[in-house]
């Protein structure tokens, strides 16, 4: 990451933290993390992430699909974020998993 954008961290991980969400649910409230995450690593459903910079600014909304992958970095450490809209219907065929959305994070 840092070959393309050189104000992307070291990557030097430390933990992962995994995280199910249920296809009935909206997903998490809107929050941001006290401690650097690298990556978010999205398994399951297709869903929609969305991040803003304080709470009174404009939502910004991208489709997320099984196996992509968010990277963070600088500013965008501490953006205001969230997983929501999880379709039912969209998992990859051949998935052995529950049905459900599971977020992996790297910190």
């Amino acid at each position: 990451a840092r070959a393309v954008d050189a104000e992307m961290p070291d990557l030097q991980p430390s933990g992962l933290c995994m995280k199910l969400f249920d296809p009935k649910s909206k997903g998490l409230l809107w929050h941001r993390h006290l401690n650097p995450v690298w990556m978010l690593i999205h398994v399951g459903l297709q869903a929609e992430f969305m991040w803003k910079d304080r709470n009174d600014d404009p939502d910004e909304v991208v489709p997320i699909a099984s196996g992509d992958v968010l990277l963070f970095g600088g500013p965008s450490n501490h953006l205001l974020h969230r997983p929501a809209n999880l379709m039912p219907g969209t998992m990859p065929k051949g998935l052995k998993m529950k049905q459900g959305y599971l977020k992996l994070m790297v910190t």
